[in-house]
């Protein structure tokens, strides 16, 4: 039985539980029609249902193996390329992340955002399904309308960096 993604979703639950709850003592510097508490709350609420919803596919999944019916580890060949990319994702995420926090105040949150999520869109995807064009197109996009959202309904001032 495999309890990573049940052990990760019970994590997750709990620091969106904390989060949820110490995001109140978050104090408003000046007058808004939305607090500072807003954004944290939706993202911890956000991040409890989703591992909610992790929790219930690693249950459901975990029941239906039994020791039995588990298929045997099968030496698959050589290793492509595309799968070292798939093999080590998570570790590649974990620096684009790492990288993407040093780049954000140099290079501004549209420029840093959208080369973050074109990587981490190619990361994530299987090596034959990468479709790099819609991958970059979807990233400046949502960065363009994070940026704008940010600045007009929340009046958050974020990095500029190169294009400012």
């Amino acid at each position: 039985m495999k309890w990573n993604d049940i052990i990760s979703a019970l994590v997750l639950i709990v620091v969106s539980i904390v989060v949820f709850f110490a995001s109140d003592q978050l104090e408003a510097k000046t007058r808004m029609d939305i607090g500072p508490d807003f954004m944290p709350k939706l993202v911890a609420a956000l991040t409890f249902l989703l591992s909610l919803l992790l929790l219930a596919q690693a249950v459901q999944r975990n029941m239906g193996l039994s020791p039995q019916c588990q298929m045997p580890d099968v030496d698959r060949g050589p290793v492509r390329q595309g799968d070292l990319i798939e093999r080590y994702a998570d570790w590649i995420s974990l620096l684009l992340i790492l990288a993407y926090t040093i780049a954000f105040e140099p290079l501004g949150f549209v420029l840093s955002t959208t080369i973050f999520l074109f990587l981490q869109f190619v990361v994530m995807s299987r090596s034959g399904e990468r479709r790099y064009i819609r991958f970059a197109l979807v990233a400046g996009v949502v960065s363009a309308v994070s940026y704008y959202v940010f600045l007009k309904l929340f009046y958050v001032f974020l990095p500029t960096g190169l294009l400012g």
